[in-house]
């Protein structure tokens, strides 16, 4: 108990240990008395190495439990030249489980590793991203030239054209070309970042501050103005958010960005997601899954009421698995609880990695899981430790890289 009343400075209890403090002066040197923030500071760091060790011990035995698996793996992936994207199709108990921090996918020309449900799951977002493709490709050479020649005249073999917003595109159908600003040709997947659709703190959960979603949103918006210019949705602190304009906003997105606090399905529950099509939507970025103090009461009470089934559904996978059926091309969410920085700093290279390196997502995703797990191997400090990010997509700007399947 004394430890505690050490981390809050306020009453007479602080008082009553201070007298005692001065009274074992005489026991003890000056340097051995820890302040309140010093104990904050140890407690974190300390916090922070147990949970980094708790996760090296989990690897070990996640490696040990799958080594005969592990073998055949890394015998599949000796090949020249080695794959560049790693699907993993595993069942839900396994997919609880950070797969992608696995050693067997740590070589170095593996850029991506996504996962999905089943076969089954990944056939149909390819076939779902191929009419796809096939309908975008054909709207761009209506809309380019107008003579039926724009396989010849565009210059990218009849792929969706990058036109940055802003930019000097020439021509009086520059403005038509807007719609199609930023759009990521993925193999026959493609996702209009353009016009993204966000959903940012609906609930006013959060203390306004550099890591906040709204703040953090206005600074990439300021870095990427002609890219973002068209980006709209729904600021907690703007307006009051009810579930039917959460079920509008996603129905009418081509990609949705979620970021705010506790969890998704929480918000809007899965009996209203389900019923939704959301086939429109190529890819959902997902970051949720944080606590703040008034987020944390809330949800509390809210689920002491809740069926057990229904608190399962709104776990990471299973909410992954909602999406999907709705018709949600390629999702992008944590796995486990994190904190304000780190989403912050995860939206802020996801973006730098799509908008500026013209990554695909999976790239995007795997440069985030390999700093972590090169974190973990060096035992170097981190502000928190990483949870694992997954995704079930890979999509690419059409005209530079080459081309994988999606995931």
């Amino acid at each position: 108990m004394k430890r505690r009343h050490n981390l809050f400075v306020s009453s007479g209890i602080e008082q009553h240990d201070a007298k005692e403090s001065t009274t074992n002066t005489d026991k003890k040197d000056k340097e051995d008395i820890i302040t309140p923030k010093e104990n904050i500071i140890h407690d974190d760091v300390t916090n922070q190495e147990k949970t980094r060790h708790l996760f090296d011990c989990l690897m070990t035995t996640l490696e040990a439990y799958l080594s005969p698996l592990l073998n055949l793996i890394d015998r599949a992936l000796a090949v020249d030249p080695v794959p560049q994207t790693v699907v993993i199709l595993a069942d839900h108990d396994l997919l609880e489980f950070p797969l992608e921090c696995l050693s067997v996918f740590r070589n170095g020309d593996v850029t991506s590793v996504s996962r999905d449900f089943s076969l089954q799951f990944f056939y149909q977002r390819f076939r779902r991203g191929e009419s796809d493709g096939t309908q975008s490709r054909m709207e761009n050479k209506g809309a380019s030239g107008g003579k039926g020649k724009s396989d010849k005249n565009g210059g990218n073999g009849g792929k969706p054209e990058k036109a940055v917003a802003g930019g000097k595109n020439g021509g009086k159908g520059a403005d038509k070309k807007m719609a199609k600003d930023f759009v990521f040709d993925k193999d026959n997947v493609i996702a209009d970042l353009s016009n993204l659709k966000y959903l940012l703190d609906p609930l006013q959960d959060g203390e306004k501050g550099f890591d906040h979603p709204e703040h953090v949103l206005e600074e990439m918006i300021v870095q990427y103005k002609n890219k973002v210019s068209k980006w709209s949705g729904i600021k907690g602190t703007e307006e009051a958010t009810n579930p039917k304009e959460i079920q509008q906003l996603l129905q009418s997105s081509s990609s949705l960005f979620f970021y705010g606090y506790e969890r998704l399905l929480a918000l809007l529950p899965a009996f209203s997601v389900v019923p939704l099509d959301l086939s429109d939507c190529a890819v959902a970025f997902i970051l949720d899954l944080v606590h703040t103090g008034k987020s944390n009461a809330r949800q509390g009470s809210l689920d002491t009421i809740k069926n057990p089934s229904d608190l399962e559904l709104e776990r990471p996978v299973y909410t992954a698995m909602i999406m999907s059926l709705c018709g949600v091309s390629s999702l992008l969410l944590n796995q486990w609880y994190t904190c304000e920085q780190q989403n912050k700093n995860r939206a802020k290279e996801i973006f730098s990695h799509l908008f500026e390196d013209s990554h695909t997502i999976g790239q995007s995703v795997r440069s985030l899981q390999s700093k972590s797990t090169s974190t973990s191997n060096n035992q170097q400090p981190n502000p928190s430790p990483s949870p694992p990010i997954t995704d079930n997509n890979n999509i690419k700007e059409g005209k530079q890289g080459k081309k994988t399947r999606n995931h």
